[in-house]
């Protein structure tokens, strides 16, 4: 590659980077998806810094939201990343689903369960956030979604003791 094509193909990267931001910013969101942070406590800084481990390159935590258990914020509380602030698309899936990330809000619950069951106050945080989200972009029921349910992610996030025959019957009442 010579030195001008070289140039014109690095200048292009925050253009294309940049249509990808403003298409977000004008479409609705079309997905909400589920994880859990797999660690027994957490935050929004302990979180942003984990994924920064990760990938250096990132400014943002992956997720747009956060729901608290009781140990690093309290129990049901939702805290929101810079991610939503900016309305940013997510990090939360592979790059074999970044649709899913462009156009999906991914809502984190603090905890592992593989391990553990949700509390009551932290599961009313979340299915209080899933319906508001749902209802303010109108997002179908068949649109929430969990991660490791979605086709070709290879996790078992949010894990086994997750609730989700209920919240998925909470969800279709809504």
């Amino acid at each position: 590659m010579n030195r001008i094509s070289r140039r014109l193909f690095l200048l292009s990267i925050p253009a294309a980077l940049g249509g990808v931001y403003f298409w977000n910013k004008r479409k609705k969101w079309k997905y909400i998806v589920v994880h859990h942070s797999a660690g027994s406590s957490g935050n929004l800084k302990f979180l942003k810094n984990v994924h920064k481990e990760r990938f250096p390159y990132s400014k943002y935590m992956a997720y747009h939201f956060l729901i608290g258990n009781g140990k690093g914020m309290k129990e049901g509380e939702i805290a929101y990343g810079k991610r939503w602030k900016n309305q940013i698309w997510g990090a939360h899936v592979s790059y074999r689903n970044k649709f899913k990330n462009y156009s999906g809000i991914g809502i984190c619950m603090i905890g592992n369960f593989e391990k553990y069951k949700m509390g009551e106050k932290q599961y009313q945080g979340m299915f209080s956030l899933i319906k508001y989200l749902k209802i303010k972009y109108k997002i179908d029921s068949n649109n929430v979604l969990f991660h490791g349910k979605i086709h070709k992610e290879q996790t078992l996030c949010p894990g086994k003791n997750f609730p989700y025959e209920r919240l998925i019957k909470d969800i279709k009442k809504s």
